[in-house]
């Protein structure tokens, strides 16, 4: 069945597109302009398939006035180039605003000119952002392709407050992902990091490089998710990079099918956590290693006393 879902929950716009096709889509927005934030998803529908300004579309943007925060989010069934280049068309007449973008595209299959319009005409437009998020997990990109993602984010690093970049189960290696890291050594202002590298063939130079080049140059930062699921990390380099974590408030750590035994355990739970003395939330997932249930008990029993402290100091507050 065809239908296109619309939700407007505290000023938030919510769009989704459900097996739609342009032509069955009406919709009026003569009471949007006030909108600031718009959630729009497509799913199996055939609208921006070689269609690449659809009338209704361009037609849904120009309700809202003040769009500071755009979300994105393409199904792999209906992903096209056309689509982007639509995508960086809207955002041209709203970067003066835009804040807050996320664009979701895991497992789109990308042609030749796919990565080369989102880094040209994309993200290179929206230069004042504060937060930015990218979904490219299981696109099937590769080094090159990260080496122009990182000419394009320099466009727009300086002001980055909070940074998503989701790279798993891609062929991407530590030449290209050596090009993102320093970049990101370079936001200043970065207060929230979430990385996704699980099940690429990055190796522990580039986790030396993340711990020791990467992590010190954050100041500021205080949210690190970084998942690493399937991925080569050693003990070694897992205990240089919490060993180099600033003084955080939220921690989120995704290591399972990994080599890490309990010798990095130890040092991560009897010199680090306790350093970590502004942790209010700590997540961590170690299935399928050689780290044994006592060291994961131990762990998770420290982020279920962090969730107590916290609640208290909501009721206190």
């Amino acid at each position: 069945m065809s239908h296109c879902d619309i939700k407007i929950d505290f000023g938030c716009l919510d769009i989704s597109f459900k097996h739609a096709q342009k032509k069955e889509v009406e919709i009026n927005l003569d009471n949007f302009q006030a909108i600031e934030k718009v959630h729009l998803q497509f799913v199996r529908c055939d609208m921006l398939k070689n269609e690449p300004h659809p009338d209704v579309l361009s037609y849904i943007f120009r309700g809202p006035k003040k769009l500071a925060d755009l979300i994105v989010s393409f199904d792999s069934q209906n992903f096209t180039s056309e689509g982007l280049l639509w995508l960086g068309n809207l955002i041209q007449n709203h970067v003066d605003n835009l804040k807050s973008f996320e664009l979701i595209l895991a497992r789109c299959k990308f042609d030749k000119k796919s990565m080369q319009i989102i880094c040209e005409g994309i993200i290179a437009k929206v230069k004042n952002l504060d937060s930015f998020a990218l979904n490219l997990d299981s696109c099937q990109i590769f080094d090159g392709e990260l080496e122009n993602l990182a000419k394009s984010l320099k466009q727009i690093y300086k002001n980055l407050e909070f940074f998503t970049l989701g790279l798993s189960k891609n062929r991407i290696t530590d030449a290209g992902i050596h090009e993102i890291f320093e970049i990101i050594k370079s936001m200043e202002a970065l207060k929230g990091l979430e990385l996704n590298l699980s099940s690429t063939n990055i190796s522990n130079e580039s986790f030396k490089m993340f711990g020791k080049s990467v992590l010190p140059s954050l100041k500021r930062l205080k949210y690190l998710l970084l998942f690493l699921t399937s991925s080569g990390i050693s003990d070694e380099e897992f205990c240089t990079i919490v060993k180099n974590l600033p003084n955080l408030k939220g921690l989120n750590l995704r290591l399972s099918k990994t080599s890490l035994t309990d010798k990095a355990m130890e040092i991560f739970i009897g010199e680090v956590l306790p350093r970590l003395e502004s942790l209010e939330y700590l997540s961590f997932r170690a299935e399928e290693t050689q780290i044994s249930k006592a060291n994961i008990q131990k762990i998770q029993e420290i982020s279920a006393e962090l969730g107590k402290k916290k609640a208290i100091e909501i009721e206190i507050v």
